[in-house]
């Protein structure tokens, strides 16, 4: 019923429009900086998403954030909350929800080129890191599978390239997906499980000569 989107429209911040068009869009957040996806929790009850915030010395740092949404009439219920993750000190690049909406799944950036997989309440409090990789790509996103059992990641692959990986919530031993020579980014479960779409890219520069005579 309702599409929540980011939009540089008149700021960095998240917005709800109806998905029938009905009606004016709406700004639901406020100081977005490098705001990222938005994402519904599975009742529809919460959007979920990423935005950075800087501290009273100025440094900026990635958090997420939730938005309490009425399914009926559209209107925020709970204000924008951020998400307090207890003696957590990297950047939030991404986050979805586990199969009941009060767990968020979310991917951390801890260095240039090393990320983890953490997993906490709705509510904040002390995240559980069950999964670390390294990738180059900053937001290449992540995916839940729909019973909150597998998340979907790119992770450079022992044939150079950027591709779909799966590991249980919780840790184990991850499972390569994509195989064929291609880079990968921004893998997304379908709502049954039993399929991942993602976007293939290529690293590519072109050089042109222009001849000053023609």
């Amino acid at each position: 019923r309702w599409i929540a989107f980011h939009t540089h429209e008149e700021s960095d911040d998240i917005w709800l429009m109806a998905a029938d068009g009905s009606g004016e869009p709406r700004m639901i957040s406020e100081g977005g900086n490098e705001t990222g996806w938005a994402r519904w929790s599975p009742d529809g009850r919460w959007v979920l998403f990423p935005s950075y915030q800087r501290n009273e010395s100025g440094a900026r740092r990635a958090h997420l954030f939730v938005i309490g949404i009425d399914q009926e009439s559209g209107e925020v219920t709970a204000p924008q909350t951020r998400v307090e993750l207890d003696g957590f000190e990297h950047d939030v690049i991404h986050g979805e929800w586990g199969d009941d909406g009060e767990t968020i799944v979310f991917e951390a950036a801890e260095a240039i080129g090393q990320k983890s997989l953490w997993r906490v309440s709705r509510a904040g409090g002390p995240p559980q890191r069950f999964h670390e990789y390294g990738s180059d790509q900053v937001h290449s996103g992540i995916g839940v599978s729909g019973d909150g059992r597998w998340a979907a990641y790119v992770d450079h692959a022992d044939d150079g390239f950027l591709q779909v990986f799966r590991v249980a919530v919780g840790g184990g031993e991850p499972e390569q997906l994509t195989f064929d020579p291609s880079h990968k980014t921004q893998p997304s479960y379908s709502p049954a499980g039993d399929r991942i779409a993602f976007t293939v890219f290529d690293y590519r520069v072109l050089f042109w000569q222009i001849d000053p005579n023609s």
